[in-house]
């Protein structure tokens, strides 16, 4: 659902360079570049096991040379600033401890005028967690680990006014929070055109990262 809703925002956008951060195996890029064959991507994790199945993914897609893995904090980018058009992220904010300092460097590594969309998970009340638990058990089969995982993503879950204030700390303050299915919180952003992020000490025009 979350490939289909960038691909119908941004899919009449041609030549998109798009980083996808705290990506995990890699399923959104890899998905969006077989909809997408002009855009261009950079997956971006923490876990080595995380980038090592991402790639494998991707080659068996046949679209690694468009999909390009980097391990690196997706707080603390190694990417010069303004150098994306979109970025994006899935099911990744809940794990960080100040989820403002994603918006930040979303906002930062964004060209004026580039946008973000964000897709999390929306805290529930203690019953319907529980119920969620259920169905995942016995409905769709989750592993023990799979529900351990899920039991701690709800657990770790953000409201409403928590992202809402993550967004007001941040260059993507006028950026738009909606709830999809009472289940997820979507935030779309917009970097204001004619404000660039300063970059950091020793930048130069260009990109500079590391592939692993």
């Amino acid at each position: 659902p979350f490939v289909q809703m960038v691909s119908r925002r941004h899919g009449h956008r041609p030549a998109l360079r798009v980083v996808d951060l705290g990506t995990g195996p890699g399923w959104v890029p890899i998905r969006l570049a077989q909809a997408h064959p002009d855009w261009e991507f950079w997956a971006v994790d923490i876990s080595a096991d995380m980038l090592d199945l991402g790639r494998r993914h991707a080659r068996e897609a046949g679209v690694a040379g468009r999909v390009h893995f980097v391990r690196a904090d997706a707080t603390c980018l190694p990417f010069e600033s303004g150098l994306f058009d979109l970025a994006l992220s899935h099911f990744f904010l809940h794990h960080l401890e100040r989820p403002e300092d994603l918006f930040q460097e979303a906002a930062r590594v964004l060209r004026p005028g580039g946008a973000a969309m964000i897709k999390d998970l929306h805290r529930q009340p203690a019953w319907r967690a529980r119920l969620l638990l259920w169905f995942s058990k016995y409905i769709l089969r989750y592993s023990k680990e799979q529900l351990l995982t899920y039991r701690e993503s709800l657990h770790a879950a953000l409201n409403a006014e928590e992202v809402r204030r993550a967004l007001a700390n941040s260059p993507l303050h006028d950026g738009k929070l909606r709830s999809l299915r009472g289940l997820d919180l979507i935030v779309e952003a917009a970097k204001p055109v004619g404000v660039l992020q300063p970059t950091r000490p020793g930048e130069r025009l260009g990109m500079r990262y590391v592939t692993s």
